[in-house]
Order: structure tokens, then sequence, then C-alpha cells
């Protein structure tokens, strides 16, 4: 519809300036691509008060090891959610279990319809 084709033309010029000099297709894969990097996810930390929502986002089992890291040293976040985050695996589990040894302020943790997480994973986490 004429209307449909002005809101895709305006948000391809949004995508533009976001991202300039960078074709349709290349912007398209970049955006499916992105995830957190490691900053990201400490500034997340930082400001996060007690709860961090980082669900849906593209953490895989490095992005894990990140937010061990953080939470070792962070004693105020209580819940954290990372539910749908396909990139999490056994691994990522392990090197969350190993930081949460240390962090005592963490209540809550969502990992629900990660599907790559093993009995491996949930073990290390029990």
């Amino acid at each position: 519809s004429p209307a449909a084709s002005r809101r895709n033309r305006r948000g391809g010029a949004a995508q533009r300036r976001r991202l300039p000099g960078l074709t349709p297709r290349a912007r398209t894969s970049i955006a499916r691509e992105m995830a957190l990097t490691k900053d990201e996810l400490l500034d997340k930390l930082k400001c996060a008060g007690d709860t961090i929502k980082l669900g849906q986002s593209k953490i895989s089992d490095d992005g894990c090891k990140v937010l061990a890291e953080a939470l070792q040293s962070n004693q105020t976040v209580k819940s954290l959610s990372l539910s749908d985050c396909n990139g999490i695996g056994n691994e990522g589990c392990k090197v969350l279990a190993e930081g949460l040894k240390i962090n005592k302020s963490l209540t809550s943790l969502d990992l629900t319809n990660c599907r790559f997480i093993g009995n491996e994973g949930w073990k290390a986490l029990a």
C-alpha cells in the first residue's frame, strides 16, 4: 500500500542516518549481527539498580564471561533476566555459576527459552 511504502522509506532514511555509507543489505546484516559489547554490558550493570533485563539480546557464552566477571564485583543486582538469549550454552552457564559463587546479592536468574543450555549447564547453576 502507499502508506506502508512511505513508512518503509522513512524507516530506511532513519537507518541511513544511523549507519551512513552502507547499503541497505549491509545495514540489515549489521543490525542482525549486533551484540552488546563488553563496555555496554558493564555500563548496564553499573546503571541497572537491582534488576537487569537482557532478554532477547545476542549474549553468547563469551558475553556470559563478561557478566560473570562484572557480577563478582557488583553486589546490588538482585535479578538478572537472560530469557530468550539463544547464544548461551553450557559454557556460558558454567562461567555464570563461577561468578555467582562470589556474588551474594543475585537471587533471581531467568534463563527461560535459552534453547542451547543442556544438562551440563543446568547442573553448573544448580
